[in-house]
């Protein structure tokens, strides 16, 4: 029996969330929540994060915008983890997909596959995310409707 009901749970510092939605309406949903890094510590984690394309972003940013956009990427891409592993049970890693279209204005975004998958998940494939600020926190869904 196929199940009814999708979700994903998150957790980081004091924050935690839940979210749940019918599978008739989606495949998978992600969410993540992450402290947002310093500078710091997002130069220090971007390179096993980023890929360079999107290393090419992040050097174009002012300084002080620089960790929250590591800490968005890595937030979306544990997101996009979280929503498909369930459906093709492969394991992929942050090299695997990159931010393709970044709207900051509309906090959405666009991610594209680096790797097939599966057939249904070919690389190349383009999936939507939408991110938000909340108390210090980044808060990341990729949520992929049916």
């Amino acid at each position: 029996m196929a199940p009814s009901l999708v979700g994903s749970i998150t957790h980081s510092g004091s924050l935690a969330a839940a979210l749940v939605a019918s599978a008739h309406h989606y495949h998978g949903i992600g969410l993540d929540a992450e402290a947002v890094m310093s500078l710091q510590r997002g130069e220090r984690l971007a390179p096993p994060i980023l890929t360079p394309r999107e290393r090419n972003w992040l050097t174009a940013l002012p300084l002080e915008q620089r960790g929250a956009f590591v800490t968005q990427v890595f937030s979306l891409k544990e997101s996009l983890l979280k929503a498909l592993f369930p459906l093709v049970g492969v394991r992929f890693y942050f090299q695997d997909a990159e931010l393709d279209k970044w709207k900051p204005e509309s906090r959405q975004v666009s991610l594209r596959l680096l790797k097939t998958l599966s057939p249904i998940w070919p690389s190349g494939s383009h999936i939507q995310g939408q991110y938000t600020f909340l108390n210090g926190y980044l808060l990341s869904v990729i949520a992929l409707p049916r």
